[in-house]
């Protein structure tokens, strides 16, 4: 194996770990106060850029990650806030640390677990559906085990 392969490899350790980390943060300020703060997204942001120069992705395929999160803005600010910008912002700086296959995939499966999440809550609460419609589900604390296994696609 050459040295260029092995340095690949553990920078693929290195991004998947910062990106749990990042999402693990996020997850808990979510759930917590159902804000991130700024400061999470320029370090982590920061972060993702070295990874990117780490492992020398081009500006098209960081860009094509960044899309998703892009439009989640957009369609953040069409809704005027029911899709949360802190999550739009996670897919847009998360775009610096993997590509647009790993990005499509977290989401997904972020959606997926967020959906059953919303179906349970709806069973336990189906003699008071008010109550279920009122509760706002914090989307960022359904990344950690989408990222996990995303590390291994």
């Amino acid at each position: 194996m050459n040295h260029k392969r092995r340095r690949n490899m553990g920078s693929i350790g290195m991004t998947w770990t910062a990106l749990l980390l990042f999402g693990f943060s996020c997850a808990v300020q979510d759930i917590r106060t159902k804000k991130i703060y700024i400061g999470t997204y320029i370090i982590f942001g920061l972060l993702g850029l070295l990874t990117c120069f780490i492992k020398e992705r081009g500006p098209m395929d960081i860009a094509a990650a960044m899309i998703p999160g892009a439009i989640l803005y957009l369609l953040s600010r069409i809704t005027g806030g029911e899709i949360g910008a802190g999550d739009a912002l996670w897919f847009v700086t998360a775009g610096l640390f993997c590509g647009i296959r790993e990005i499509i995939f977290i989401f997904s499966m972020s959606c997926f677990l967020c959906i059953i999440a919303a179906l349970l809550m709806v069973f336990v609460h189906r003699k008071d559906l008010r109550r279920v419609r009122k509760h706002r589900i914090p989307f960022l604390a359904f990344l950690p085990l989408p990222i996990v296994l995303g590390a291994f696609i």
